[in-house]
């Protein structure tokens, strides 16, 4: 595995993991049939927030990782 993925993992555990039943493995990615593209969504304590469709689950999951930061980290 390569040292970025280790990293990324890492900071995955140590912020909040995926499901155990997750199909994408990236917490706040799933596919959206109808487009075929990956959408990325968070939710702070009880508003969801949507955060756009990717083409790419890497797009998807920096979107996230971003919102993330913005929105719960300050």
């Amino acid at each position: 595995m390569p040292k970025v993925q280790s990293v990324s993992v890492e900071k995955k555990t140590s912020i909040g993991k995926a499901q155990e039943n997750s199909v994408t493995g990236v917490r706040g990615v799933s596919w959206h049939r109808q487009t075929s593209k990956w959408q990325a969504h968070i939710q702070v304590k009880k508003d969801k927030h949507f955060l756009g469709l990717f083409d790419t689950i890497e797009e998807a999951e920096k979107a996230r990782d971003k919102a993330e930061e913005e929105l719960i980290n300050g």
